[in-house]
């Protein structure tokens, strides 16, 4: 089960530290840098009274929340302008709620001032509001790299924090890399949160952090297992893990979300097991934890539907899964979680291929890709990562493989290299729009980025007479929002296949792209007579097996490895699984140009061995690029960009050779600064300076 989406975790955690009447709000400490006379007792008086009064309004409702703001916004007026951690927390109080009520524009307009006055000038305590109030919104928005800076600028505060607050601090930095699928890191925080939790076990509120510190360990640990294929002893790791979560969370009403997703996480590991029993008793526990939590969030909802609809299927009945699913989606839909509605739909569409239901998954393939254009619109203004890019790729992957299955390989291997190529070409012109726009400017694009979630995800299940309407309305926010960024990411056209043969035949080169399926695969080989799809005896789980195989280097879960011994056999079983297949179809010698997918992305293509050879000769090995010379590339279509010298310093040179939780590689500097003086005018980055933000 996938980690729930970031907004969702986010908006569930927001609320239970409102609840708790800690963490974001106020915790009247003297800083260094006050004086007696900056903090008076009515600015005092005032924070610890909005304090009390804002945790019993979440208690009633959010219905309280309006007139609350107004109080707020009067009183904090009174003191705006005081250095001191009072009138900083009446601040932050007026930010929390516009954060609660989804005024999202008027947040980052709070949170500017907010910093232009209390930086430097209120104490670390009160300052970590700032990033995690930060950190909400920018998530929120889709600038993925800029809120992982402030969950990790919060994380750098924990020793200058109380221990509840410090727990906190970290919990959100692991939470902010679980969402990237960044597991070793997450695992790192998580663990340096379980530890300040065990040092402090007697101070407030940590042995209910102790709680969502483990179950969020149970999440990582379920997510790690279901990415990797992992062996039953992940995924009984990950229910132990998430009932010792159960024993130490507490009755309060927030943090009955936590208690439901324990409940869900024992679900879904027992399914795993094949223990359809215990996941049906998990579930039945779950479902009045997930009531009473639809106060908080419903994304719990979701999640439970969603392990619902899977025991269904793994009991033999897909009307009951399908129903299911459906139920779901309206929720996601209806909340706006948009991740998670992508992904019961393709639930949806994968449930009809395998009913042999193929125009009904192609339907719901074809649905799921307008919903991902929807996520690449927010994804091209904002940051970007390469894990926010699988996500929108994925139901395009799956109408690929299904066009390929029907027998239609010059439409499929097009869809496939157009999402590949599509990140790369929307990253750029993404980040050119985004450098001109001014902050108002940004913020006017957010919000209607956001009001464009809303109106299409509810579009797939509109009434006919409301369609029109809504279609209207998305057209008029995608035309205003070209307006403020100059920026339409709309999909490419479909990639020349004739040019592309001609520039391979010109090359003398023969491109495959590979696309790799939970039940088949295919290889796209692409030369100058034109393409051929061909189905692999192999699937996407036992690709990432036998990667795994080469050496630990390989393996998610032993990030450390510093062996560097590879084993030769793995090298030649996948040979076999990917080269062989289309081994006559490669001409004696021709150049390779391969387009490998995320699981192969790791994999030097060219070091692949050839069966018969030496098995424990490395030097003697019959490596593939002996025989033919191996290159990669990221799409297809990138082989059909002008290559013309731009100039400047549009050539950039990253290279790392130093790594705290890897062996080092330290040819690499010497490597860069080859390829640096080859290329006019390039900008180098090395080490600590090549960095994702750089």
């Amino acid at each position: 089960m996938p980690h729930h989406s970031p907004s969702s975790w986010l908006r569930r955690g927001l609320v239970l530290l409102l609840a708790a009447g800690v963490a974001l709000l106020f915790h009247p400490a003297s800083s260094p840098a006050q004086t007696e006379r900056s903090e008076t007792p009515a600015c005092r008086q005032d924070a610890a009274r909005f304090d009390v009064q804002l945790s019993g309004i979440l208690a009633d409702g959010p219905e309280r929340l309006t007139p609350f703001l107004a109080e707020v916004r009067r009183t904090y007026a009174l003191h705006r302008g005081i250095k001191a951690d009072c009138a900083a927390s009446l601040a932050m109080n007026e930010i929390a709620v516009l954060l609660t009520l989804d005024r999202f524009d008027e947040a980052r307009e709070a949170l500017s001032d907010y910093e232009a006055v209390y930086e430097g000038q209120v104490s670390p305590n009160e300052w970590v509001d700032y990033h995690f109030n930060r950190g909400y919104l920018l998530t929120y928005a889709g600038e993925t790299q800029a809120s992982t800076e402030a969950y990790i600028s919060a994380a750098a505060l924990s020793q200058d924090l109380p221990p509840f607050r410090a727990v906190t601090a970290q919990l959100y930095a692991a939470l902010t890399f679980g969402s990237m699928s960044d597991q070793p890191r997450a695992l790192a925080y998580l663990r340096l949160a379980d530890s300040t939790a065990r040092a402090n076990q007697d101070s407030a509120r940590v042995p209910q952090m102790m709680g969502e510190v483990r179950l969020q360990q149970a999440l990582v640990l379920q997510q790690t297992a279901t990415e990797s294929d992992a062996s039953d002893s992940l995924h009984t790791e990950a229910a132990r893990t998430a009932q010792e979560a159960l024993a130490l969370l507490s009755g309060d009403d927030f943090q009955s979300p936590d208690r439901a997703m324990a409940q869900i996480v024992v679900a879904k590991s027992m399914l795993e097991l094949g223990d359809l029993g215990a996941a049906r008793v998990a579930l039945d526990d779950a479902r009045p934890l997930v009531a009473e939590a639809r106060d908080y969030t419903r994304y719990v909802e979701v999640e439970q539907l969603l392990v619902e609809g899977e025991l269904a299927e793994a009991q033999g009945t897909p009307d009951a899964a399908r129903a299911t699913y459906e139920q779901a989606y309206v929720v996601a839909r209806d909340e706006v979680l948009t991740g998670r509605a992508l992904d019961l739909l393709l639930a949806l569409g994968r449930l009809a291929e395998e009913t042999e239901a193929d125009d009904a998954a192609e339907a719901r393939y074809r649905e799921a890709i307008a919903l991902s254009e929807t996520i690449r619109q927010r994804q091209g203004l904002q940051d970007w990562s390469l894990s926010a890019s699988e996500q929108t790729s994925r139901p395009y992957i799956r109408l690929a493989a299904l066009l390929a299955r029907q027998g239609q390989p010059d439409e499929a291997f097009q869809m496939l290299d157009a999402t590949r190529a599509r990140h790369l070409f929307d990253l750029r012109s993404s980040l050119r729009a985004r450098r001109a726009l001014s902050d108002a400017e940004r913020i006017r694009a957010d919000s209607l980025i956001a009001a464009l979630d809303g109106v299409r995800l509810a579009l797939p299940t509109a009434q006919a007479g409301d369609r029109a309407s809504l279609d209207a309305e998305a057209t008029r926010l995608q035309r205003e929002l070209a307006q403020v960024t100059g920026l339409a990411l709309e999909p490419r056209p479909p990639l020349d296949l004739g040019a592309l043969a001609d520039t391979l035949a010109t090359r003398q080169q023969v491109l495959v792209s590979y696309l790799l399926g939970e039940k088949a695969s295919w290889a796209f080989l692409v030369q100058g007579d034109g393409l051929e799809a061909r189905e692999l005896p192999v699937t996407r789980g036992e690709i990432r097996e036998t990667v795994s195989g080469i050496s630990a280097m390989w393996q998610t879960e032993r990030p450390e490895a510093t062996d560097l011994s590879f084993d030769l056999a793995a090298l030649e079983a996948l040979y076999d699984l990917l080269v062989a297949p289309i081994r006559d179809a490669i001409p004696e010698g021709a150049s390779l140009v391969t387009v490998p997918p995320t699981d192969l992305a790791t994999v030097p293509f060219g070091m692949l061995v050839e069966p018969g050879g030496p098995t424990e000769d490395y030097a003697a090995a019959r490596y593939l690029v002996r025989s033919h010379p191996v290159s990669t590339e990221l799409a297809a279509a990138l082989l059909l960009e002008p290559d013309t010298d731009r100039g400047g310093n549009d050539h950039l040179v990253f290279g790392r050779s130093a790594f705290d939780d890897r062996i080092d590689l330290p040819f690499v500097r010497d490597e860069a600064r080859r390829v640096q003086r080859t290329l006019p005018s390039p900008l180098l980055r090395l080490d600590a300076d090549a960095t994702e933000a750089a």
